[in-house]
Parts: C-alpha cells; sequence; structure tokens
C-alpha cells in the first residue's frame, strides 16, 4: 500500500480547498510530484519559523494553529473514495478484493497476510515502475499463446500464476488490453494454445476451453 500510493500517487486538498496530487519521497524530485514537493519545503519552512519566533519571544503556538496544517492535505481528503487509486487496505480490516485492480473500490474481509504477501511478490504489480494499470509484460513461468487471425493483428492470451487467463492485443502497430478483467480462470501454470482461422481463434487452456473473436 505505501509503495502504491508513493508511486501512483492520489488527489488531495488543503483545508482552504486547493487540491494537488500527493506523492510519496521516492518520487520527491520527480517533475509529476513538483507541487507536492514546494509544499513540503513550505511546510517545513512555516515549522522552522515557529520554532524561530517560538524561541525569541519564549512562547510556543498552540498546536491547533500550527502553521504547517494550513499547507498539509487534509486526512479527510486523503481518506476520500474520490480516487483513481484503490487502497489495498481498509481501516475496516478489508483487503482490496482484486489486488491487481487498482481502480476497483471492491473489498473483502476473508484474506490472509501471508496469502496476500504472496500474491503482491507473484503479480508483478509492485515491481518499479509501478502503475495504476500495473505490468504491461508476462509473468513469468506463466502460460503463453498467441493468435494471429489477420495481417498486422496479433493476439496474445497469458496466464498469471494465479491462475487469471488475460488477452492483450496488437492491432496495427499499438497494443491494446481487450480484457483488465480475466477471460476465465485456470488451472495455475497450465499450457495454453491457440488455433485460429480467417476471423476467428480458438484458444484453450485446461480444463477450460473458449472462442476468442
Amino acid at each position: 500500500m505505501h509503495d502504491e500510493d508513493n508511486a501512483i500517487g492520489f488527489q488531495v486538498k488543503d483545508p482552504a480547498g486547493e487540491s494537488w496530487e500527493c506523492y510519496g519521497d521516492k518520487r520527491a524530485l520527480d517533475e509529476v510530484a513538483a507541487e507536492n514537493l514546494k509544499r513540503c519545503v513550505a511546510a517545513v519552512q512555516a515549522s522552522a519559523n515557529e520554532i524561530y519566533t517560538a524561541y525569541s519571544t519564549k512562547q510556543a503556538p498552540s498546536p491547533s494553529t500550527y502553521a504547517a496544517w494550513k499547507i498539509a492535505p487534509t486526512l479527510e481528503s486523503a481518506r476520500s473514495t474520490n480516487q483513481a487509486l484503490t487502497k489495498l487496505f481498509t481501516f475496516d480490516s478489508e483487503r482490496r478484493q482484486d489486488i491487481t485492480n487498482r481502480k476497483a473500490w471492491k473489498f473483502k474481509t476473508d484474506w490472509w497476510f501471508w496469502s496476500t504477501a504472496l500474491e503482491c511478490k507473484t503479480s508483478g504489480y509492485w515491481n518499479y515502475p509501478i502503475t495504476i494499470n500495473g505490468v504491461h509484460t508476462i509473468i513469468p513461468w506463466s502460460g503463453i499463446s498467441l493468435a494471429s487471425p489477420r495481417i498486422w493483428s496479433i493476439q496474445v492470451f497469458y496466464q498469471r500464476p494465479g491462475g487469471a487467463i488475460l488477452q492483450s492485443v496488437h492491432l496495427d502497430g499499438k497494443w491494446t488490453h481487450l480484457h483488465d478483467q480475466p477471460i476465465v480462470d485456470a488451472v495455475p501454470f497450465t499450457p495454453l494454445a491457440s488455433i485460429n482461422w480467417g476471423d476467428r481463434g480458438e484458444v484453450s487452456g485446461p480444463p477450460y476451453s473458449w472462442f476468442a473473436t
């Protein structure tokens, strides 16, 4: 969760209602995080000024009037559900239902730490660079199959280590993801085979078979 928030970022607001994209320290010097860095520096400077003023006047400021809080994001905005990035865990002990779907606000309570850690490790979604759409490469050791229904077109079917079969298409020089969600679940690491004729292709992966057009 820390790495996702750090790399992908999320929308926040200050108490005055000004909004910006907030990133973690690993992206502090990235161009996309310029506004966030400016606010971090401003908040630290505001606190330093208060320390000097307290030293000079021998009076400490009230915590409710700390200047940095006027610059920093509010907790409410950070916790907002109006985010492109879905949180991995909630304060209600829930976990994102599909850890690789960072856009779906669906959660579950029947999860375990060890299996979640394994899912994260084998998915490849936490390898840098981390993006909201996840990896765009074939997961190592997974089944893969190709079909070429017509010239300048390639359909790639591949299997996540968890068993889900996904499809990507290379059409006229561009790669697209036809299915963000799995086409079907199969036995993990099973072989895939594809046959195509004309404008149709048949793909099968034990114990399932299906048609792709």
